[in-house]
C-alpha cells in the first residue's frame, strides 16, 4: 500500500507538470524553456513509470496491467514525435506542439485517472 501511496503522490505532481506544458504550448515559442520543461517532465516521468511497471508487472494475469504497460509504450511513442520537432522550424514546432502536444497531455491525463481509480478500487477491496 505504501507504493500505491507514493505513486498517487507522483500522479498529483505529474499531473501539475502536465498543466504547465499545457499551458506553455499555447503560449510559447521559447525552445529552450520548452526544452528544459520537457526534460524536466521525462526525467520524473521515467522514475514514474518504472516504479508503476514494477508494480504492474507483479500483476499480469490481470488485462489492466497489461493495458497500463502497453499504454505507456504507447505514450513513449507520441513522445518521440513532440521530441522531433523541438528541432524542426517555428512554425513545425507550434503546430506539433498545438497538436501533438495537446494530444498526449489529453492521454497522459486519462492514463493517470485510469491508475488512480484502479487504485482506489484497490484500497476499497482491502
Amino acid at each position: 500500500m505504501e507504493l500505491i501511496k507514493e505513486l498517487k503522490k507522483e500522479h498529483a505532481v505529474l499531473s501539475k507538470k502536465i498543466q504547465a506544458l499545457r499551458e506553455m504550448f499555447g503560449f510559447s515559442l521559447d525552445r529552450e524553456r520548452i526544452k528544459l520543461s520537457l526534460g524536466d517532465f521525462e526525467k520524473f516521468w521515467n522514475s514514474h513509470e518504472e516504479k508503476e511497471e514494477n508494480f504492474f508487472n507483479e500483476r499480469k494475469d490481470l488485462d489492466f496491467a497489461k493495458m497500463i504497460i502497453e499504454e505507456h509504450l504507447d505514450l513513449r511513442g507520441h513522445w518521440e514525435v513532440i521530441q522531433k520537432y523541438l528541432d524542426k522550424r517555428d512554425v513545425a514546432l507550434k503546430v506539433a506542439l498545438e497538436t501533438d502536444g495537446k494530444m498526449i497531455l489529453d492521454k497522459f491525463e486519462k492514463h493517470i485517472k485510469k491508475e488512480e481509480e484502479y487504485f482506489n478500487s484497490l484500497s476499497h477491496s482491502q
